[in-house]
């Protein structure tokens, strides 16, 4: 384990095997990826911060916002090149050593390059927890409570986006020279906690049995099992598993093949359509939206303070919107809510194209692009974001995650997962990174792009979703089986010395 358990006096301590703990601190990982995405929303679009850093250009600052976006993407192929060598738990754990090691080098940042290679290491980490959340999940939690952990993950994520706003907002009040060291010195205490935490997270049984050990998978799944049994009526129960229904249950998700499997019959379909949907996320504009929501706030004639508590607005609807799915996320078909959201999504953009081209002109102050003088009409503009926000966060949030899990066939689902989250996060960069330049060129276009993208996006998902009611159904009746007899007496005890 990447874990210096004699340093702090450590020696053999037991994982938890409670399912509520375990989601506590897979939600804590979230938290902390919420936190890097918000953590130069307002830094960038601050005047004496950019003076400090040279006043670089627009490429350089698209080059800076998006660096953690391709740490992402290559977070994901490390991921990848890990699974099989190194368990869940320790992955959680080098990520926590590759944060640390982003926020030292931010806090002792010297110029805007060395604050784009810091940014690009915690990207690493953001990249590998964007698969690492999702397969860990499936591993451990039963059918009918993963999607609930995911969500709540996923709301977690919006609670460090906001807190971290709020937490830049507050380091303005300090000399530009200190205000971004202590934003990043403030990532690092969830970190801590997240790196002292997981000594407590068991590994998952599916990666134990894929590298044979059978003894501890069995220990582990049959400890889970038992906990959760506790408070859980007769049809509700996880199986107590000998070892050979364990291995019969997992090694047909092994891991094990060449990436180019998922690029052949029957897998592709999926593997594209996975895709697709990662790429509906970085289309829809949400993220252009987020992360330059106080240029957009200049762009509609707001300045100053009331700029940037507007700008706040923004991750506090992502914040409340995205607990409401929690109460429904099992109830529904999550490819309508996925398509209506979309088509929701590109309406708002054209709209707000639309306004911004009859209402608005060319700009004259240095910085500026295009603004909207007309108070009302700037209002309005404001009220359709806050609404592609709320629809956003009700509808594509969760759901997409969620959903990719769903579709994706269980042979090879981490490395076609880690694919398909490094597809999103390419299209995330090359957004991102020319997000400046759209700006300045196209301006209120901009919208309109990411408008007419969407509907496309929207008919290919309702149309061209390949059919994965086999996978389901295989889902289905390994949950039914494994509650046919699920009392303790199915498997004998595992003593703990057998595999410590």
């Amino acid at each position: 384990m990447f874990f210096p358990k004699k340093l702090l006096g450590l020696k053999h301590e037991t994982p938890t095997y409670s399912l509520k703990k375990i989601g506590l601190i897979i939600v804590l990982a979230g938290f902390l990826v919420g936190l890097e995405m918000t953590s130069l929303t307002v830094l960038i679009s601050d005047v004496e911060i950019m003076k400090y850093l040279g006043d670089p250009s627009p490429i350089i600052q698209g080059t800076l916002v998006a660096a953690n976006i391709v740490g992402g993407l290559f977070g994901c192929v490390l991921y990848t090149l890990l699974l099989n060598r190194y368990g869940r738990v320790e992955l959680f754990q080098l990520g926590c050593i590759i944060w640390f090691s982003g926020c030292f080098i931010s806090s002792a940042v010297i110029d805007v390059w060395v604050l784009i290679l810091s940014r690009f290491m915690r990207g690493l980490t953001v990249g590998m927890y964007s698969v690492l959340l999702s397969s860990y999940t499936i591993e451990l939690f039963p059918q009918s409570k993963r999607n609930v952990v995911l969500a709540l993950t996923q709301l977690a994520n919006s609670c460090g986006m906001l807190v971290m706003y709020y937490a830049s907002m507050a380091s303005l009040l300090v000399p530009p020279g200190s205000s971004f060291r202590i934003v990043f010195a403030i990532e690092c205490v969830p970190g801590v906690v997240l790196y002292i935490i997981s000594i407590w997270l068991p590994e998952s049984p599916s990666w134990l049995v894929k590298q044979s050990q059978f003894g501890r998978g069995q220990f582990i799944q049959n400890e889970i099992a038992v906990r959760y049994n506790e408070k859980r009526d007769l049809q509700n129960r996880l199986p107590i598993l000998h070892k050979v229904e364990l291995c019969e249950m997992y090694c047909e998700e092994s891991d094990q093949g060449s990436f180019r499997s998922i690029f052949r019959r029957p897998q592709l379909p999926f593997t594209l359509f996975g895709v697709l949907l990662q790429l509906v996320i970085q289309c829809s504009g949400i993220n252009f939206l987020l992360y330059y929501v106080n240029f957009f706030m200049e762009m509609i004639g707001l300045d100053g303070s009331t700029k940037f508590l507007s700008g706040a607005i923004p991750f506090w609807i992502m914040f409340l919107l995205s607990s409401v799915p929690v109460c429904f996320i099992n109830k529904v078909n999550k490819r309508f809510v996925i398509v209506c959201g979309v088509v929701v999504l590109g309406s708002i953009m054209v709209t707000v194209s639309v306004l911004m081209r009859v209402y608005g002109h060319e700009a004259s102050l240095p910085g500026m692009f295009w603004v909207v003088e007309n108070f009302k009409i700037g209002a309005v503009i404001l009220g359709l974001c806050f609404l592609f926000i709320g629809t956003f966060a009700l509808s594509l949030s969760s759901m997409v995650w969620i959903y990719t899990n769903e579709v994706l066939p269980p042979r090879g689902k981490s490395k076609n997962l880690a694919f398909c989250m490094c597809s999103g996060w390419c299209c995330n960069f090359v957004i991102t990174l020319l997000a400046p330049t759209l700006i300045e060129q196209l301006k209120w276009a901009v919208f309109l792009l990411f408008g007419c993208t969407s509907f496309v996006l929207a008919l290919v998902i309702a149309f061209g979703a390949p059919r994965h009611d086999h996978i389901r159904q295989e889902e289905e009746k390994k949950e039914e089986s494994k509650d046919t007899s699920p009392t303790e007496s199915n498997t004998e005890p595992i003593q703990m010395t057998e595999w410590v």
